[in-house]
């Protein structure tokens, strides 16, 4: 795109009039040469690359609704799906999560060997279990949360990479503990929580 605009732009120094191309579009090249090369190389390679959407029929006993991992019934991967997942394995492809939800949730899907995820709508990002990219909250908005949700004494769900904290619970954050298997081991200071730790979501149950 930024080749094509330096066509239609004014030359910005005066050497640039005399050139066919300009000075940005000749450092643009490289970069225009490794994405056709990238391309070229990943055909040759045949590099597989596809999205599984479950096609389960609803009318089976563990239905699987399109574009989610969980039956909505079971809350949990229906055997048709692992067999396709299993398949997709033993075919090359590489297995990737992406959810909003974070990484504490995975319990549900019972050890399958996934490559990687992108967790709480990109904020957490690992490929074959290290961190690639990431970006928590700011520190002084991760404790205004927190201070809020103690301070009203709301249920609120705390995340980190390596924490998962809740302050106290009510009917509906009860019933997400009980389909998601993450059940709290004790009520937490989530000022203390966010003060300590990288948080990358907060979920308020009002």
């Amino acid at each position: 795109m930024r080749f094509l605009i330096e066509f239609i732009k004014e030359p910005q120094v005066e050497f640039e009039e005399s050139m066919t191309l300009d000075m940005g579009q000749w450092l643009s090249m490289p970069f225009v040469i490794l994405g056709i090369a990238s391309l070229v190389w990943a055909y040759k390679k045949k590099i597989p690359a596809a999205a599984i959407i479950p096609d389960e029929n609803p009318r089976k006993h563990e239905p699987t609704h399109y574009g989610t991992l969980l039956s909505f019934n079971t809350h949990r991967m229906s055997e048709g799906l692992k067999a396709a997942l299993w398949k997709a394995r033993d075919k090359g492809l590489k297995l990737f999560i992406s959810t909003g939800r974070s990484p504490h949730f995975f319990g549900q899907l019972e050890g399958f060997p996934f490559d990687g995820y992108i967790a709480m709508n990109g904020a957490l990002n690992v490929v074959d279990g290290k961190i690639v990219d990431h970006s928590p909250l700011e520190k002084e908005t991760s404790m205004r949360i927190a201070d809020f949700a103690m301070r009203e004494n709301v249920p609120c769900w705390t995340f980190g990479k390596d924490v998962s904290a809740i302050n106290c619970m009510n009917e509906v954050s009860t019933e997400l503990a009980n389909q998601t298997l993450i059940k709290p081991d004790r009520f937490y200071d989530l000022r203390e929580v966010a003060e300590n730790n990288d948080i990358y979501e907060y979920s308020i149950f009002m």
